[in-house]
């Protein structure tokens, strides 16, 4: 399918001549009817996920070989496949209805083949057993006779499982411990931990709402490939900010929670210490570096060599103009620091390394575009670059150190797919024999066997279900694994969305998004326009792959009687470094607001069936701020916005985000890019949504954008949840024992808002919108 220039696909013989088009549309817009069936088609949509199936796989490898098992789950029925890619043989990996009744007879409990009561397992070293665990008590099952017993649960929430599988690392009262999975024998590793100088991960942005739901702490650690040794940090959270939020229960009085958070431009913030620990003997080395800034607890990068106790991790600089690569001696802690890359602007995230002897691979976005390039790893000398042109390396997969290649994803190296879609390649250490090894214009997902010898290949489009495949190193298709089922969707009315492509506002570069139709689309009509925004800078908003995060929420909104589009303008990632850099220090533009209304212009010069008379907005967390900040900058434009759990100024958010794209040191650099200075620009319908216990971006944002605009004696509309976190769940409920899945209350009312104020229609009263099973 091309780049919206055939509309046959979606209307599916519903296209008028073009004769008579011109002459229905200058009739003007139909007069909309919101009836319970079209919130009911758009509920189902809003269980996207509940209507499809097989359409991820994800392996599980055992040992350091290439056989897998993963967890296929389809019509009701819950079946552990185990894949030989050698013998290229698939079946089930044991016999279900024999463990069932084997774990029933041993556990007195009712056990059903067809939904045994776990999720993963691991097979015993000589592969004659699986162990597992049922309600934190562990299990061993003979598959020679299917006869069980109990033994120490092999895996607990919060453990980090060892390569191997046999011991695990997990945090007790802030210092880490290890168990042994065979024999459960717990050692513990550390004692100088503290609640504020410890080892789990004391930064995440969802504090709260870990301690109250009781998530396990996760520790922050790195194994070694043979299962030896340990990279641990500790984290000293001790001076940085405080803040808080409220839990509310009738009949009691409000219940504070204070927790710590590292603000942009805050003159501490959180610092970790890199340590080594030798699992067989318990003896701690020092790494030999200072201790590094620690913003946010994504996992910072690390890379252990296979065939040496070696190992590199990845260093942000604060202020982001720098990133250094560390390589360490695991047995002496010594560390060399081989590359250090430098940008006039940020050092995105993202980068990608892998150590492999003498040979340290490493992505960089140093002339322009993101490629790979090859050190010397101990004295940092460039060695050569191994890919170039105008197109983006999105990760390594797999180094292949006897063969001598790289594996890698990538995007717009074939000039005719859309550039966002990762593509495997291989290319040789010298830079030569460059190779793409998935061959379909889609999205692939991939995941090398620890051998290296295969790969399991899932791939899909926003429009193309998913196929999963086994190919081989080189390429060759060994087997296609599963394809998935979307027939309940297909009955429910879906039809796929449409991919395009137009220029941004410079009418030069171009840029892609996504638009979603309607079930009962009827060219005749014209429509009203929903944008689905979300500005980055560190992912983008279209789908390239067929089960996106948003791709639910735009299908339901569109079922409503809505074109919902969505647009990655410049700004956003995974093109060329000067695209991404239109974000730097340009947070306001909330990902080139300019070129939504230049694409959306150009899509209605194309399709006469979007009315940009009426246009809406939405989004959450930073598509909160953006969707805001279109009905501030654009007020003409759009006209209708629900904007949920916005940050809308970076200097009261995460010092990871605003100081890495809006600039460091925090001063009047930060003025252009709030959104509370702007309040009076308001004309348009505007809800501001928030969760009272967001422990993410705190509800204080919202409460600071509604002062401005009391302040500017302008009318809007606000929604307060109660005790909901940044995802919208209860953490209050939760806590009590309520599943943990987002409250779907918000998402009908943001349904009634649209209809009510862009669609001009009344809603279903009080619309019950459940989440199907």
């Amino acid at each position: 399918m091309g780049w919206g220039c055939d509309r046959s696909a979606f209307r599916r013989g519903a296209a008028l001549s073009a004769i008579l088009l011109p002459a229905l549309l200058a009739a003007g817009p139909v007069s909309a009817q919101v009836s319970g069936a079209d919130y009911e088609r758009a509920a189902a949509m809003q269980n996207f996920d509940k209507r499809i199936a097989r359409t991820t796989l994800a392996p599980n490898w055992i040992g350091e070989g290439n056989r897998f098992w993963y967890l296929d789950s389809y019509q009701k029925r819950r079946t552990f496949m185990l894949v030989d890619p050698v013998a290229n043989r698939q079946a089930p990996a044991f016999d279900h209805a024999r463990l069932a009744k084997g774990l029933a007879a041993a556990a007195q409990i009712q056990v059903v083949p067809e939904a045994l009561p776990f999720a993963s397992f691991t097979f015993t070293p000589d592969g004659r057993a699986i162990s597992f665990s049922v309600k934190d008590k562990g299990w061993r099952c003979s598959l020679a006779d299917y006869v069980c017993a109990t033994i120490p649960a092999p895996a607990r929430p919060g453990d980090v499982l060892s390569p191997d599988g046999r011991r695990a690392v997990f945090v007790r009262d802030d210092n880490l411990w290890m168990h042994d999975v065979e024999t459960g024998k717990e050692t513990q590793l550390t004692r100088d931990g503290t609640a504020e100088n410890g080892y789990a991960l004391n930064m995440v942005i969802v504090t709260v709402t870990s301690r109250l739901t009781k998530m396990p702490p996760q520790p922050s650690v790195s194994f070694s490939p043979d299962s030896r040794r340990l990279l641990a940090w500790r984290t000293d959270i001790s001076k940085t900010s405080r803040t808080a939020v409220m839990e509310t229960e009738m009949g009691r009085p409000p219940r504070v929670h204070e927790y710590h958070f590292n603000y942009a431009g805050d003159p501490d913030i959180a610092q970790a210490v890199p340590m080594l620990i030798d699992l067989d003997t318990q003896a701690i080395t020092p790494v030999q570096s200072p201790p590094m800034g620690r913003h946010i607890d994504i996992e910072l990068l690390t890379c252990w060599d296979p065939d040496a106790p070696r190992l590199c991790f990845s260093e942000d600089v604060r202020g982001y103009k720098s990133a250094r690569i560390h390589v360490v001696d695991a047995l002496t802690g010594a560390v060399t620091t081989p590359v250090t890359e430098t940008a006039k602007t940020f050092v995105p995230n993202g980068y990608d390394a892998r150590l492999a002897g003498d040979d340290l691979f490493w992505t960089s976005d140093r002339d322009g575009w993101r490629h790979l390039y090859r050190f010397d790893s101990r004295t940092g000398a460039l060695r050569n670059r191994l890919t170039q042109g105008d197109w983006v390396v999105r990760g390594i997969s797999h180094v292949d150190r006897r063969g001598r290649y790289v594996y890698f994803t990538a995007g717009g190296a074939a000039p005719a797919e859309d550039p966002y879609q990762r593509v495997l390649y291989r290319v040789r250490f010298d830079g030569s024999g460059l190779q793409r090894l998935t061959p379909e214009d889609a999205d692939h997902e991939v995941a090398f066997s620890p051998d290296g010898r295969f790969f399991v290949d899932t791939w899909s489009r926003v429009d193309l279900p998913p196929v999963s495949v086994l190919r081989a190193a080189d390429g060759r298709l060994i087997r296609e694994l599963q394809r998935a089922d979307v027939t309940r969707l297909v009955a429910a009315g879906w039809k796929p969305p449409e991919r395009f492509k137009v220029k941004a506002a410079d009418g030069v570069t171009d840029i892609y998004g996504t638009i979603f139709r309607p079930s009962n689309f009827d060219p005749a009509k014209r429509y009203p326009v929903i944008d689905g925004i979300y500005p980055g800078p560190q992912i983008i908003r279209s789908a390239k792959s067929f089960s996106w995060m948003f791709t639910a929420a735009d299908t339901a909104l569109a079922e409503l009687g809505f074109i919902v589009v969505t647009i990655d303008g410049r700004g956003t990632p995974f093109r060329s470094k000067a695209f991404h850099d239109y974000a730097y220090g340009n947070m306001g533009s909330a990902g080139a607001l300019e070129d939504h209304v230049a694409g959306l212009k150009q899509l209605a010069a194309r399709y006469p069936e979007l009315d940009l008379g009426r246009v809406g907005i939405y989004g959450h967390s930073g598509g909160g701020f953006a969707s805001t900040r279109a009905m501030l900058d654009y007020p003409d434009f759009y006209k209708v916005a629900v904007s949920s759990a916005g940050n809308h100024d970076q200097r009261a958010y995460i010092s990871a985000w605003g100081e890495r794209y809006q600039g460091w040191p925090v001063g009047d650099n930060y003025l252009s890019q709030a959104n509370p200075p702007l309040a009076g620009k308001l004309k348009g319908k505007l809800m501001l949504v928030h969760g009272s216990m967001d422990d993410n971006v705190s509800p204080d944002h919202t409460m600071q954008m509604a002062n401005a605009l009391i302040a500017a004696n302008k009318n809007f509309d606000m929604l307060i949840l109660p005790n909901r976190n940044h995802g919208m769940v209860d953490v209050n409920a939760v806590s009590k024992g309520a599943p943990p899945e987002p409250d779907l209350y918000p998402v009908r009312r943001t349904w009634d808002y649209f209809v009510q104020n862009l669609l001009g229609a009344t809603p279903p009263a009080d619309f019950l919108l459940k989440r199907e099973q």
